[in-house]
């Protein structure tokens, strides 16, 4: 589990640009399982409660990336509710 642990670890991930890359990478790939995208959007709004995560996992196209997920699982309450809180938090400090 990549996401758990002390908050430190998180940001030390994020920074590290190949876990955003990584998240993002696993929706593209597996763009209609729901189960990957609500848990690719679910990490990537862990990952931007931190406000220097934020405009890394934007570059790295994790907007557009939560924005498909949703639109291709209109019908997943999961993926909805985790992209929806993807989107709060990358709006934060923005």
């Amino acid at each position: 589990v990549i996401l758990g642990g002390h908050w430190d670890y998180k940001v030390q991930i994020a920074q590290v640009e190949w876990g955003v890359v990584a998240v993002l990478n696993a929706m593209r790939r597996h763009a209609a399982h729901p189960g990957v995208q609500e848990r690719g959007c679910g990490a990537l709004g862990t990952l931007a409660q931190h406000s220097d995560n934020q405009s890394l996992i934007a570059q790295e196209g994790g907007i557009t990336a939560v924005l498909t997920a949703m639109c291709t699982h209109l019908a997943v309450p999961g993926v909805q509710e985790q992209g929806c809180g993807a989107l709060w938090n990358l709006a934060l400090d923005a």
